[in-house]
């Protein structure tokens, strides 16, 4: 036997009979139960797409709005915390991935551009030490802000010591590539290491119901950071943007250097690690847990450190096998 769909006027009619049926039982049915019949008959119109498109959007912003004012003074507090200090974090990240080797490669070789680059891999590799940061810790200040505030202060001296310099010495076609590499290197070891324990504080300074913004103000504090330190910045460092947008009379210099732009994040850095140590307080935790507990968690075991590390490192040579081959056996020997 044969199935008939239901005529458009047929449709209309039963909307009715279902619309009647659930005002006699003092039930209000949902629209997409009512909407059924009809939608099956004939397809939806670009009118009723929109109309159900906006009440989408619309049901979205109502769920955010409402989760939004769900949150305390407290909670709003902790969320601002977060994203300044993952913007502090992102600050030297994205002066050694993208606005440093820019500036390099126009004074020296690509060899030397490609020897800064190892200044970028402590970041991808501070699982190797992320267990000791939740592990060691002085009960007095706090399990996490005894890392975040060495962190941010040693990262805000170097600001303030190499920004001095950095003007002259980031264009002498002498400069000693190894020298300046170890110390962007330190940099990120600092930026790495505060971001293992900034991720650990997020979920303590947040309620469960609301740790889903933890990510969004890693995502919004570290991209402004990045941003800032490599698109805003070498857009004033430019002297051609800044006399041709900004400027009435032209200059040599861009509006923006290096030194100063370290300088300001360092002094930047080290007030906000003592406002840290003086106002923030952090709630006391116990923790018994050895180092070797806290590396057996990561699923990393120490034989396998060796491993991690050819994996992470010597892909950066991927395009040279000798090399690759070379660099992984040196690192299994040396470890």
């Amino acid at each position: 036997m044969s199935s008939r769909l239901p005529t458009e006027g047929e449709a209309v009619r039963q909307r009715k009979q279902a619309q009647t049926h659930a005002s006699q039982h003092g039930r209000q049915e949902s629209s997409e139960t009512i909407e059924l019949i009809p939608s099956i008959a004939h397809p939806c119109s670009k009118q009723d797409i929109s109309l159900h498109a906006k009440s989408s959007i619309a049901l979205s912003n109502m769920n955010y709005n409402g989760a939004l004012s769900k949150l305390t003074k407290g909670d709003k507090q902790n969320i601002a915390l977060l994203v300044c200090l993952y913007l502090l974090q992102g600050i030297p990240i994205g002066l050694a991935f993208g606005s440093v080797p820019f500036l390099l490669k126009q004074h020296l070789s690509f060899s030397d551009i490609a020897i800064f680059s190892f200044a970028q891999y402590p970041y991808s590799l501070k699982i190797l030490w992320s267990p000791i940061v939740d592990a060691v810790y002085l009960g007095n200040i706090g399990r996490r802000k005894s890392w975040i505030i060495p962190a941010q202060v040693l990262c805000g001296l170097l600001f303030l010591t190499i920004g001095q310099s950095i003007d002259t010495i980031i264009v002498d076609p002498e400069l000693d590539i190894y020298y300046f590499t170890s110390i962007f290197v330190l940099l990120i070891i600092c930026a790495a290491t505060q971001d293992i324990a900034v991720d650990g504080w997020a979920l303590e300074l947040l309620p469960p119901e609301h740790r889903e913004y933890a990510s969004t103000c890693q995502t919004i504090g570290l991209n402004s950071g990045y941003f800032l330190s490599f698109t805003v910045f070498l857009s004033f460092n430019s002297a051609e943007f800044c006399n041709r947008f900004i400027r009435s009379e032209p200059s040599e210099l861009g509006l923006l250097q290096l030194g100063s732009y370290m300088q300001f994040w360092g002094l930047l850095s080290i007030l906000v690690s003592l406002w840290l140590l003086v106002v923030k307080k952090e709630q006391p935790t116990k923790v018994d847990m050895t180092v070797h507990e806290s590396y057996s968690l990561t699923g990393l075991p120490l034989s396998d450190i060796s491993g991690y590390l050819g994996r992470k490192v010597v892909p950066g040579f991927s395009a040279y096998p000798s090399m690759a081959v070379c660099t992984g056996n040196y690192v299994s020997a040396r470890l």
